[in-house]
């Protein structure tokens, strides 16, 4: 993603959330807005996981080794609480028998 690509796609997040915002403001519905009106544009594996599920998504950030991010941080991403991203991840964990 070049620096212009980044600058479209917060002049769009920043449209996006100027237009349809009612004073709240929850980071995936914008980034999917961007994902779908962007889908052919570019078509890689991270903008596709925008367009999952919120559990989906959260389960795969923390199993991509490149991104480093904490359960907080997915759930501030998600609009949901850290208790509910744990949640989400310990019901995804086999069961060990």
């Amino acid at each position: 993603m070049t620096g212009s690509d980044l600058e479209n796609m917060m002049k769009s997040l920043k449209r996006f959330t100027a237009i349809h915002s009612k004073g709240d403001f929850v980071l995936i519905d914008n980034l999917r807005a961007y994902a779908v009106t962007n889908a052919g544009a570019d078509r890689n594996k991270r903008m596709e996981m925008l367009l999952e599920s919120p559990h989906e998504i959260a389960r795969r950030l923390v199993d991509d080794e490149e991104i480093n991010i904490n359960q907080q941080d997915i759930g501030r991403l998600l609009g949901k609480g850290q208790a509910t991203i744990s949640r989400w991840l310990k019901n995804d964990m086999p069961v060990e028998r």
